[in-house]
């Protein structure tokens, strides 16, 4: 059993991340715009700017090679604001966002879509909808473009998602910006949907009702650095393994995976330890989802987030208990299961032993339910230096 299923799993994810980029960024079936396509004829020198007064300006100025500056004010849209080309920048009138903004007064429509673009990039903009309800439309929609930058935007709801990926991309990079309060999270692509690296440096997730979604597609890789994350964000990318995340703050989540949204961390105080003989182990049928794991015995500090490299869905650990004191253990969906057999130790604990001989220990526990007013029943398992949590699904014993 000393396959270290549980470590590995943070190495594999990381490692299927780069070998998937690699392959995509060989491959010659994407639709985004390849990087060697003849460079713009430009009019304009590359560290000057056109002035634009009004959104007419700005997208009359906005052809492949232009850096345009909209001058600082608020401007109100009905229609969505596309760009297609190539070395596109568009900025606010200074550096500091909020003295440019771009509202849409539709709430069903994009406020910018970037279409079959490369190496565009958004500066120093504050964009989202004027109503401040419910919307249809989200903050930016980027389809079949490569090499996108978002750079000290403000990015905020009602919209659906602050940014939302569709068709085949080849890479994003947000930087020094603020993804917030959308109706549905602040980021989503589908798993059928190339990303391409999509990497988000000094940036701020917050105040939004959901927590978006990143599909782990064939081409497709997240990575944060330097982030905050409120509430609705950190539900989801605290636990989502699939995603690198370096020196980022999350707040208290308000739930775990599987196991349900009343979950806090629990303190071992809170258990009561039981003989395994007061357990009918040979009717625990399905012990599953793994959930917590701590690496002292003090307190549980975090939760095992495994996710499917595929389908995105959490993984189980699944423990079967047979009468014969036979049993199984499943992971990765039900795969590659293992049998063992197990006994009740002299202390009132357990032990399985797999068929090389490894053995671990299994002891029971108790945790009240204030709120349902039962009795839980969890097992720790002991395996190679940590204590793993598992909550006996209610029914099985």
């Amino acid at each position: 059993m000393r396959r270290k299923l549980m470590k590995a799993a943070a190495l594999i994810t990381a490692a299927v991340l780069v070998l998937s980029l690699a392959a995509c960024s060989g491959s010659g079936n994407n639709t985004a715009p390849s990087d060697n396509t003849a460079p713009p004829d430009n009019t304009v020198p590359k560290d000057e700017f056109i002035e634009a007064g009004s959104i007419e300006e700005l997208l009359a100025a906005a052809k492949p090679g232009a850096r345009v500056r909209l001058k600082a004010g608020t401007y109100k849209i009905t229609e969505p604001i596309t760009i297609s080309g190539r070395d596109i920048v568009i900025s606010g009138g200074s550096d500091n966002f909020s003295d440019t903004q771009i509202l849409a007064e539709p709430s069903d429509i994009d406020v910018v879509v970037l279409s079959s673009c490369t190496g565009v990039t958004l500066k120093n903009l504050t964009l989202g909808h004027v109503q401040t309800a419910e919307c249809s439309g989200d903050v930016i929609r980027i389809e079949n473009s490569a090499q996108t930058v978002l750079e000290n935007m403000d990015l905020f709801g009602c919209g659906v998602y602050a940014i939302r990926m569709e068709g085949n991309n080849n890479g994003l990079s947000v930087k020094n910006s603020i993804l917030r309060d959308c109706s549905s999270g602040p980021l989503f692509v589908a798993e059928n949907v190339a990303a391409g690296k999509v990497e988000l440096t000094d940036c701020k997730l917050t105040g939004s009702s959901g927590c978006g979604r990143f599909g782990l597609g064939l081409c497709s890789a997240l990575y944060f650095k330097n982030c905050s994350f409120g509430q609705a964000e950190s539900d989801y990318y605290l636990f989502a393994d699939h995603v690198i995340k370096e020196n980022c703050e999350f707040s208290e989540p308000s739930m775990y995976p599987e196991y349900g949204p009343w979950s806090p961390l629990f303190l071992l105080h809170d258990f009561s330890r039981i003989d395994a003989g007061e357990i009918d182990m040979g009717h625990i049928d399905l012990v599953y989802t793994m959930t917590p794991k701590t690496d002292d015995f003090t307190e549980i500090q975090g939760w095992i987030p495994y996710v499917d490299l595929r389908s995105g869905e959490a993984l189980r650990m699944v423990f079967r208990f047979m009468p014969d004191h036979t049993g199984s253990i499943y992971n990765f969906s039900w795969e590659d299961g293992q049998d063992f057999t197990w006994a009740v130790d002299k202390d009132g604990s357990a032990v399985i032993t797999m068929g090389d001989g490894t053995q671990y220990p299994v002891t029971f526990y108790k945790l009240k339910d204030d709120e349902q007013g039962i009795d839980q029943t969890w097992i720790c398992v002991e395996m190679d230096g940590y204590f793993y949590w598992t909550h006996i699904a209610q029914g099985d014993i």
